[in-house]
């Protein structure tokens, strides 16, 4: 099984973080920054690299184990969410991986999810538990 992590992020105004994504496979979608874990990594490194790279925020993360987890049998993958602070740096979509950078309301989102923009339902299930928290 192939394991995923990435960062729930909030602002001052409680809205979330999410990236669009570039990819083929997910063109236009939205999601959490994440990605796969690398070889030697945990999960929580996994999840602080990968927001670097798909935003360039530099993040802390508090708790060693994840917020929120799914996994799709089918797929063959694990994902996992932390809750995240950004600490530093500024949003940057790297050229080729992510089209859009955005602070979204929640109700945002439930919009995107209803239009089904989101690249997984995890991802909605992962921001719900959140804004609930």
């Amino acid at each position: 099984m192939v394991t995923i992590a990435g960062a729930i992020l909030t602002n001052e105004r409680g809205e979330y973080l999410l990236v669009q994504e570039y990819q083929p496979k997910a063109r236009g979608m939205w999601n959490i920054p994440g990605g796969w874990q690398d070889e030697g990594e945990t999960i929580k490194q996994t999840a602080i690299r990968e927001t670097l790279e798909e935003t360039g925020l530099q993040i802390a993360i508090a708790d060693d184990e994840p917020f929120f987890t799914a996994e799709n049998q089918f797929r063959g993958r694990k994902y996992n969410a932390f809750l995240g602070e950004v600490t530093g740096g500024s949003l940057q979509p790297p050229l080729g991986e992510i089209m859009a950078i955005k602070w979204l309301s929640f109700a945002a989102i439930e919009e995107l999810y209803a239009g089904k923009n989101l690249r997984d339902d995890w991802i909605m299930d992962a921001l719900t538990k959140a804004e609930r928290a």
